[in-house]
């Protein structure tokens, strides 16, 4: 089977051949981005579905695309067109800009620092005390942590050290408010980070450790 990843205008591009295999071509959007970074998106799904025998994707449908949600709707073309989830967390726009934005930003923050890029999912959890989402002077260490957690702990330089004022959210919440954290949340358990300052290090006494 071969699909191919037809760019329609400067803003669109949609799959061919997925028909062929039973499934619905599926099409994207995007302002900001050429029609390369369109296919990445279109190649992820349409592996899935090539992949995965017993996967079909439905109309209304989401799907996490790396660290973000992605939803299909049905296109006026009777396509599946993709819409993301828009950062307030209430909605989906049409297109898949904030998505393949995020996504670099994380790839390129772990080739820098020549580390496998390990991305948490959306519905992960993210532990962070309290003033986070309002300062710029961030802290981020990441731990082994079990399926449910993405070893994440986020915290200002006012921290005190009481473990019972850390909270743990939903990263889809944290990646909507602070994109400009996201970026590095791909890095490696045993990595930290200082978000004022951009430095990237690895900690090996953290490498081993396992928070819940």
């Amino acid at each position: 089977m071969t699909v191919q990843f037809l760019e329609i205008s400067n803003l669109e591009s949609r799959t061919s051949g997925l028909k062929d295999a039973g499934f619905r071509e599926i099409q994207t959007k995007s302002e900001k981005y050429p029609h390369d970074d369109r296919v990445a998106v279109l190649k992820f799904i349409a592996d899935y579905l090539i992949n995965s025998s017993d996967k079909i994707i439905k109309t209304q449908e989401t799907i996490g695309y790396g660290s973000w949600v992605l939803k299909l709707k049905d296109s006026k073309e009777g396509n599946l067109e993709i819409w993301e989830l828009n950062q307030n967390g209430e909605d989906y726009d049409l297109g898949a800009d904030f998505s393949i934005g995020l996504l670099s930003k994380q790839r390129r923050i772990c080739k820098e620092n020549e580390q496998e890029c390990l991305l948490p999912s959306a519905d992960r959890m993210i532990v962070l005390s309290p003033d986070v989402l309002s300062s710029n002077d961030i802290e981020g260490v990441r731990y082994k942590a079990p399926k449910h957690m993405s070893g994440w702990w986020l915290y200002t330089e006012t921290y005190d050290g009481d473990i019972e004022k850390m909270k743990p959210h939903h990263i889809v919440h944290l990646i909507g408010k602070r994109p400009d954290i996201a970026q590095y949340l791909g890095l490696p358990p045993g990595h930290r980070f200082e978000l004022k300052t951009g430095a990237v290090w690895f900690d090996e006494n953290v490498k081993n450790q396992e928070n819940q």
